[in-house]
């Protein structure tokens, strides 16, 4: 073989590379030396050898020599028979299957490796599979043997490495610091969580789990007596926010409500109960809260039961409005007309008022329908202590609470001691303008057994009965003696609505009055007579006094005599009293400064004498 050129390979330059390529090379070698086939191990070896690099290995010539025989044997072994010649077939078939996939390997690879540079038609020689498996560009490649050194690059590697492990320490340690915080945050809430469970624990309110989700706590408000509409909205889940702070979940649009009553008179407020305050002395937010939402569902409650309540109570004057429950009492000749209204309002929608002359009774009607709910909660769960009666088919209805009734008798009961008071007051005065001495007695409620009271269960027992108040009005004569006509005021609305009025008076049978007029006529009557009687007997002589007539008259001996007669007359109303005979008048209006100033003692003897 001719004199033959040394091949080296080394890697490619860096950058602007000018020298030939690896297609020039291959073509360079394949024209100097032949096909790659006739180039083998032994005879680079001895080439090298002869140019005096390297001394032959007997041991290696050995071997080579033993191994070129056995090739040569095995290859001029012929086969024997069919069978060892199919063996042979798929023992090549096999090396060149062999061969096969470690070209296309190898040219998936260097395709793969080629794709990265733009422009690069190699992709088109990427198999299937590798495409499906791996991205196209995806290898690549660097040269980093024989680089020349760089303290400035390696310096700067350095110097970012470093930078790099400070920057990952400083984001661990603020990882630290961050979850010791939210930690020490979350410490901070759940003690503030559980303080607050603790609070409203001790001041008897029940905490217990919700149902259908157990990680969450709720507390109970409600009560167990209630109407189911109303008993399964007794409990709420203390949710937690930001802060820490528990907030209480009674559900979407559930505000804080209470009852409101107001009275009106000729359609001017006279009286509106009061809204509890928002907070009480002693109590944090989180109970407050709570005893808002107990009250806001006893007032939901109260008020459905008078609205049922209510549609059975359009005889008496009681209507339902969108506005809320009314009730009109129509006026009188001695009292305007009285409305008395009942409504359901938000807590924080209340707007402060100034006070008026009634806001007391307004208040004592809230009160009272309250206790009488109290009271109907307290019945059911008698009941539902004792035996239960045998099981039947029948659905036993829920009656309706007695709520609005005892509460328009408590009013109807007010405006009669009203009217009463005004009547004796104007009587008084017209007595009083005639220097008769008059002590009265003005009507009030009267409970006599309130000292003896076992609990509220008793008080809404007497809320239940009629109302009955007493008032009296004593006339004291001029001889000492004295005269007094009672007031007896009762008030139901059982089988009979409205109040009655008992008159009693000394030597006369009680008599019942349905209207205040008739008991009005009857009272002046009563006093006529009473001041007719006592004038009689402080006059001289013999005088006969007709009591039904309010009439006296002077018994004479001689029957052709002229009789003397003179009667008293009593006008509440008109607040006039007089003296009237057959020759003289003398009249007493109340504060009249200008009439007489005899008494209607003097003036009763100068008339008769």
């Amino acid at each position: 073989m001719a004199a033959t050129t040394k091949l080296a390979f080394q890697p490619w330059a860096r950058a602007n590379f000018q020298g030939t390529t690896l297609t020039d090379t291959l073509a360079r070698v394949n024209f100097e030396r032949g096909h790659f086939r006739d180039i083998n191990e032994s005879a680079l070896q001895e080439e090298i050898a002869q140019e005096g690099a390297i001394d032959l290995s007997d041991s290696e010539d050995g071997n080579d020599d033993d191994e070129e025989q056995d090739d040569h044997e095995i290859a001029n072994e012929k086969p024997q028979s069919r069978e060892d010649l199919y063996k042979a077939r798929f023992e090549m078939l096999g090396y060149v299957h062999a061969a096969e996939q470690d070209v296309l390997l190898a040219l998936d690879f260097i395709s793969m490796l080629q794709s990265r540079e733009p422009g690069s038609r190699s992709v088109n020689t990427i198999s299937r599979d590798l495409k499906n498996a791996v991205p196209v560009g995806s290898l690549g490649t660097d040269i980093w043997q024989r680089m020349p050194m760089d303290k400035a690059r390696e310096a700067q590697d350095e110097m970012l490495a470093t930078n790099i492990r400070m920057e990952g320490l400083q984001k661990s340690a603020d990882s630290l610091l961050n979850s010791a915080k939210q930690l020490k945050d979350t410490v901070r809430k759940e003690t503030l969580y559980w303080d607050q469970i603790l609070s409203i624990s001790d001041k008897g309110w029940n905490v217990c789990r919700v149902p259908q989700q157990k990680h969450k706590l709720a507390v109970t408000f409600g009560f167990s007596e209630s109407a189911p509409e109303f008993s399964r909205r007794g409990i709420a889940s203390l949710n937690t926010d930001l802060d820490g702070s528990i907030l209480l979940d009674r559900g979407i649009g559930r505000k804080s409500k209470v009852l409101r009553v107001t009275m009106k008179e000729s359609g001017r407020i006279i009286g509106m109960s009061r809204v509890p305050p928002a907070a009480e002395d002693g109590e944090t937010i989180l109970e407050t809260r709570i005893r808002r939402a107990r009250d806001s569902l006893f007032d939901e409650e109260l008020y459905h039961e008078m609205i049922r309540e209510s549609r059975s109570m359009a005889s008496i004057g009681v209507s339902v409005t969108p506005n809320g429950i009314k009730y009109r009492q129509p006026a009188t000749p001695d009292s305007s007309a009285l409305e008395f209204s009942i409504q359901l309002v938000g807590s924080d929608d209340v707007v402060p008022e100034e006070p008026h002359l009634d806001d007391t009774w307004a208040e004592a009607a809230v009160i009272a329908s309250r206790l009488l709910l109290s009271e109907a909660h307290r019945s059911r769960l008698i009941k539902r202590r004792q035996i239960p009666p045998p099981l039947s088919d029948r659905k036993d209805d829920r009656a309706l609470l007695p709520l609005l009734r005892p509460l328009i008798s408590l009013m109807l009961h007010r405006s009669m001691l009203v009217q009463v008071t005004s009547y004796i007051e104007r009587l008084a005065s017209t007595l009083s303008s005639a220097k008769v001495i008059v002590n009265t007695k003005m009507p009030h409620f009267s409970i006599p057994e309130i000292l003896h009271l076992s609990g509220t269960s008793s008080l809404a027992k007497i809320l239940l009965n009629a109302w009955v108040s007493d008032a009296q009005l004593k006339v004291d004569n001029q001889d000492g003696s004295s005269f007094a006509v009672g007031f007896k005021i009762t008030t139901t609305l059982g089988d009979w609505s409205g109040s009655i009025i008992e008159l009693d008076m000394p030597n006369a049978r009680v008599v019942r009055f349905q209207h205040l007029a008739d008991a009005e006529t009857a009272g002046d009557s009563y006093v006529a007579s009473g001041l007719s009687k006592a004038l009689s007997d402080s006059l001289p002589g013999r005088w006969r006094c007709d009591r039904r007539e309010a009439l006296i008259s002077k018994i004479e001996d001689d029957e052709d005599d002229e009789k003397t007669s003179l009667w008293v007359k009593v006008d509440s109303k008109g607040q006039l009293l007089s003296l009237n005979s057959t020759e003289h008048r003398i009249v007493w209006t109340a504060g009249d400064e200008s009439g007489t100033n005899r008494s209607f003692w003097e003036a009763g003897q100068e008339v008769m004498q």
